[in-house]
């Protein structure tokens, strides 16, 4: 069993919308201001390292850890990490999206109905056509680009250009590409899992959930998928052949379901959640059995009475730091 010992537990004056991990002792937080605030874990200090006039949505830390991209209601913009000068920014247009390529050579924004991705500098790369709505989530998957809108989710080509729709009518609230690349996942307002398979135009549905889903992600294999949108998170595999036909792994009954769900960097099995009263539990998946609850390896006592915004696992996977609504802080070693 995982030992658990707290390592730090703190406050800072702001209320995060977003976090984002810089090294194993220093995290940004981002408000729906725009402030992003870098905060030392050991020090328990924070110091507001740029204004977003944007405003805040998303940020997003490139691989070499040079480059902060960050999106808002109001657009968004890119920041150089170490001094938080402005590089570029780009108003006009709400902006729920940021995220890097893993060659860190550019970074994917969502702004109104198109998406837009630039090089490090802010310089352009390209410029999509308008999709049916608002994009409300979009990703990179390998070189395709993924974008979630009414109506369904659009798959470009190697150029990140030619899109092609899988249709489902509803609208998509989040968005999660396998890491193998074979498969899409989409959250939806109808408390639905829309499953999109890449190479052809197969599609699976999940249903039954009491609420919207607005989380889900794959592990660091790609073989599970966990999702809110119940008092208890569920996950699904996709190892083999996919989820068709299969049960979900229950994890034990959150207040208010799940508001944050993470998966460790560095074991596929692990998987942290934390609710809307701020309790965080840690699960492995290893010991699940489909269509059964799973007990946690650790179930912990709220540590701040407010909802958990973000999880944020170290690069060895051996610790954790969970970040409240309300700017409480809490750090600690697994062993």
């Amino acid at each position: 069993m995982i030992a658990v010992s707290s390592q730090t537990n703190f406050s800072v004056d702001t209320y995060p919308i977003d976090a984002c991990l810089v090294d194993d002792d220093q995290i940004l937080l981002l408000d729906a201001e725009g402030c992003v605030f870098k905060v030392s874990i050991s020090g328990k200090t924070a110091v507001l390292l740029c204004e977003a006039s944007v405003g805040g949505n998303q940020i997003s830390l490139s691989p070499d850890r040079q480059t902060l991209a960050c999106a808002g209601p109001e657009g968004f913009a890119l920041f150089q990490l170490n001094d938080g000068k402005l590089i570029e920014q780009r108003r006009g247009a709400w902006s729920s999206v940021a995220k890097w390529h893993e060659s860190g050579a550019k970074v994917l924004f969502t702004f109104g109905k198109i998406i837009c991705v630039t090089n490090p500098l802010g310089v352009p790369i390209l410029e999509s056509e308008s999709f049916s709505s608002t994009v409300t989530d979009a990703s990179w998957i390998k070189s395709k680009i993924a974008v979630a809108a009414y109506g369904g989710v659009s798959v470009s080509d190697e150029n990140g250009k030619n899109f092609s729709k899988r249709e489902f009518i509803g609208s998509l609230l989040c968005l999660s590409p396998s890491p193998t690349g074979d498969w899409i996942v989409s959250g939806n307002q109808d408390a639905s899992l829309q499953v999109y398979k890449v190479s052809d135009d197969t599609r699976l549905e999940m249903q039954g959930f009491p609420r919207k889903i607005t989380i889900a992600k794959f592990n660091l294999d790609g073989k599970w998928l966990a999702n809110n949108g119940a008092e208890e998170v569920t996950v699904w595999s996709f190892a083999g052949k996919g989820p068709k036909g299969r049960s979900p792994v229950i994890l034990a009954k959150h207040v208010g379901g799940g508001t944050a769900i993470s998966w460790s960097p560095y074991d596929a099995n692990l998987i942290a959640t934390g609710d809307s009263i701020g309790q965080l539990r840690i699960y492995d998946l290893k010991l699940g059995l489909e269509g059964k609850p799973l007990i946690p390896r650790n179930n912990f006592n709220p540590l701040a009475n407010s909802p958990i915004k973000s999880i944020l696992w170290s690069s060895s996977g051996d610790a954790i730091t969970v970040i409240h609504q309300d700017g409480a802080i809490y750090g600690c070693v697994l062993k």
